[in-house]
């Protein structure tokens, strides 16, 4: 989450979409990752814009990744080395 509250991890791409909500996607408060570092674009879909639909790009952004875990697993208790 862009305001630092934490970050969640998904099985698949199926599992983050049912979970995710359209209007946190369109008030940009959310940036979306592979394990891999790719990075997964998302379009926010439904009749009302409540759903998210989310695809995996060829751009890489492991540093970008990384950085973010490394900010946010502190704040779980966890050793930000873990991030590597």
């Amino acid at each position: 989450m862009e305001d630092g509250s934490g970050v969640d991890a998904y099985a698949s791409l199926q599992a983050a979409e049912g979970d995710i909500e359209g209007h946190d996607v369109g008030n940009g408060e959310c940036a979306f990752f592979a394990a891999d570092g790719r990075a997964v674009e998302a379009t926010i879909i439904g009749q009302w814009g409540q759903d998210v639909s989310l695809r995996v790009t060829n751009g890489h952004r492991s540093d970008e990744l990384r950085a973010r875990m490394a900010d946010a697993l502190p704040a779980a208790g966890i050793d930000a080395s873990l991030a590597d």
